[in-house]
C-alpha cells in the first residue's frame, strides 16, 4: 500500500482510527494486529512513549497491507462504531471538531476499506448516510448553541442508535 504526498491524510487518519479500535474495541481488531500492536506497547510505562510507539507502528503495519491480514475485521464493523469513534474525538478545548474534520475521518473509513479490498455493503452505506446525518445535524446544533462541547466517555458507550 503506497500513501502519496496527497494521501498523508489519510493515513493519519486511519492511524488514529485504529489506535481508538486498539484501546477501546479491540474485538474488531484482526488478531494479527491486535497481537502485533501489544508486543510492541507492552513493555512501555509512559503512556506518551506507548502512543507514539503504537502510531509508528500502525503506519509500518499499513504501509506493508497485507491483504490477508487486514486491520479489522470488516464483516463485523457496523456504522454504530464509526459513529462512536466520531463521537469520542475533540478538539481544542475540549469542543467538537468542525464538520469538515468529521467528513474527512468518515472519508478515511471509507479508504481504509478500500485498501484492503472490502467493499462497504449496501446495507452498511444506507445506514451510515443515516446515522452520519444525524450526527452532522446534532454537530452543527450544539456548534450553533455556543456549545459543541465533548462529551465524556461513558456517553459514547451509552450512545445508542436504533436504525
Amino acid at each position: 500500500m503506497c500513501f502519496g504526498q496527497f494521501q498523508k491524510k489519510y493515513l493519519s487518519n486511519i492511524t488514529l482510527f485504529i489506535m481508538y479500535v486498539y484501546k477501546f474495541d479491540r474485538s474488531l481488531l484482526h488478531n494479527s494486529w491486535s497481537s502485533t500492536l501489544d508486543s510492541f506497547t507492552t513493555k512501555k510505562d509512559d503512556e506518551k512513549k506507548k502512543a507514539t510507539v503504537l502510531k509508528k507502528t500502525i503506519k509500518k503495519l499499513l504501509g506493508i497491507g497485507k491483504e490477508e491480514a487486514p486491520p479489522l475485521k470488516f464483516e463485523e464493523y457496523r456504522p454504530v462504531d464509526f459513529i462512536k469513534y466520531l463521537l469520542s474525538l475533540r478538539g481544542n478545548e475540549d469542543k467538537r471538531l468542525s464538520v469538515a474534520s468529521y467528513v474527512m475521518k468518515r472519508s478515511s473509513l471509507f479508504r481504509l476499506f478500500r485498501l484492503y479490498g472490502f467493499q462497504q455493503s449496501q446495507e452498511f452505506e444506507n445506514n451510515m448516510n443515516v446515522y452520519y446525518k444525524g450526527f452532522k445535524r446534532k454537530v452543527v446544533e450544539e456548534v450553533q448553541n455556543g456549545g459543541g462541547k465533548y462529551i465524556d466517555r461513558e456517553m459514547c458507550n451509552d450512545f445508542r442508535i436504533v436504525p
